[in-house]
This record gives C-alpha cells, structure tokens and sequence, in this order.
C-alpha cells in the first residue's frame, strides 16, 4: 500500500492521568477507591487540552463496582508476582511461572495466542483506533459470548462520543472508554510501564489468564528511531492490539494497517509506545 506523508491514526495528547500499579497492588476494592480520591487532588504533569475535563483514575472508575475494583486490583497482584516470578526463576516442568500471592497457585502459560478477527482499518490511513476496538470486541465474543462489533459500528460511535475523527485520530482514553462498553468481563484501564518487561508482563497476565486483549498505540519513530521493523520509514501515529505472546519475550499484534499478524519483542513494543511523546507510555489493559 502506497503511503501518505501524513501520520497515521494519530495519537491525541490527551494527557490524562492513570493511578500507578504500585498504588493498586495488594488493595482491596475500597483502598483502591480512596487512593484513586487522593490521586485527583494531586498536581503535577503536563497539562492537557483541556484541564477542566482530564479524568482522573478515580473519574474515569467512577461507575465501577466494588467487584471491578477488586478483580482490578487481582490482575494487578498478579502481574506483580509474575514479574517476580520471572525475575527469580520460577519455573517448574508442570507450572512454568507461578502466581502465589497467598492463594493457590496460578499457572501462566508460557506462551498464549487468543482468537481475534483482523479487520483492516480502510484505505484512508485514520481508522486504527476504530478497528482495534473491533479487533478486540471479536476476541471477547469469541470467549466471553459478546456480540461483534464493526469498523463501521465502532467508528460511528467513537466519533459520536468524541474519542475519535479522520482528521484527529483517536484518543487514547476514548479507546479504554469504548472498550467498556460492549463488554463486562474485563475493565479496562491504563497502566503505566516503563520498558518491555512491563509490556510483556501486562499482556501475559491480560491474555494468558483471561484471553482480554490489550491495546498499544505510539508512534512508528521517534526518541527511539524506528522500533518496529515494519515501519521503518514513516513517522506514525499508530494503534493495534495484541493477541498473543511467547515464551521468547515477544508480543504479537493484529495490525488494521496492514491487515495482518505480526509480532514484535516486547521491547520494541515499549519503545513504539514509548515514541509518542506527548504522552506517558502505557498500555490499556
């Protein structure tokens, strides 16, 4: 496909603020609502468009459940004792990495590839949040029994709720929103990371314990030059979601650019994400 000079699917700068793993780890479904309280009051970052209307880790959970909370709050534990577990080692013939945090053991498979339809985003370069919603609805109706979602649908509704345009692309949040509203299994939220061991260790739990796809968007160069050896040449902004992963440390994605599966090191993935500067790298999960 002939490409324009123009980004693709560009980023917006939101800017909005995430509670941070650490602050979630081990709570229960109220301290996580008290922290999330605390986290609003506070000051600091850069500031967005709109300051009147940044949401907040408490804003935008604020129609969670106690329930949401708490099984938010159980991924989170769970990626903490996975990313320790594979730090010191923890593996066994039966049980590769063990999850122990004062429960039964959880086993992760060393590697998961969960079902997901690709749907090609459209010849004119701007629909790759859209598509990566539709994406990941095929996954969750594939294991939860939810109804598909279209480009079309997604794009009509992102666009109505202001998440999405051609001529903007999509925000990053709009995204998360979006993808909690076809769907109760998961709720989605942004975490911060900080390199590919923090992507990998997201995606892993996300899809290795519940097939809940998670979505990377960043930007095809920047600080890091051209991480993703399939767009070498571009300066994108870009979407896609992830499927899958191995016990090699990659990540694989279904990619509405160029309506196809690709994989990555989970290094190269934070370092896309990590490009697009106008925003904190995370990932929604």
């Amino acid at each position: 496909m002939a490409r324009s000079p123009h980004r693709e699917c560009i980023s917006s700068p939101n800017l909005w603020k995430t509670q941070t793993l650490a602050a979630l780890i081990g709570s229960l479904a109220l301290t996580l609502m008290a922290n999330a309280g605390a986290l609003a009051s506070s000051g600091g970052g850069s500031p967005p468009f709109d300051p009147s209307s940044e949401p907040s880790f408490a804003q935008y959970t604020a129609g969670w459940t106690t329930a949401q909370f708490a099984a938010y709050a159980a991924k989170s534990q769970a990626v903490s004792n996975f990313a320790q577990a594979r730090a010191s080692g923890g593996v066994t013939a039966n049980c590769p990495l063990v999850l122990n945090a004062q429960q039964l053991p959880i086993c992760v498979p060393r590697s998961h590839y969960a079902g997901m339809t690709i749907v090609w985003e459209g010849s004119n370069d701007c629909a790759c949040g859209p598509a990566t919603a539709s994406e990941m609805y095929s996954t969750f109706n594939r294991y939860y029994g939810t109804p598909n979602e279209s480009l079309t649908g997604m794009e009509n509704e992102m666009s109505s709720k202001g998440w999405y345009s051609c001529a903007v692309g999509t925000w990053r949040t709009g995204l998360m929103y979006e993808m909690n509203i076809h769907q109760k299994a998961n709720a989605y939220a942004l975490a911060a990371i900080s390199s590919g061991t923090d992507v990998y260790n997201y995606t892993a739990i996300d899809l290795g314990l519940y097939n809940f796809p998670v979505a990377y968007d960043g930007e095809t160069y920047g600080k890091y030059g051209h991480p993703l050896d399939n767009y070498s040449t571009v300066d994108w902004g870009h979407y896609f979601p992830a499927y899958g992963y191995d016990v090699y440390a990659n990540v694989y994605v279904a990619d509405p650019h160029y309506a196809y599966d690709h994989h990555y090191t989970a290094t190269a993935a934070f370092k896309f994400i990590a490009n697009f500067s106008k925003l904190s790298p995370q990932v929604i999960w």
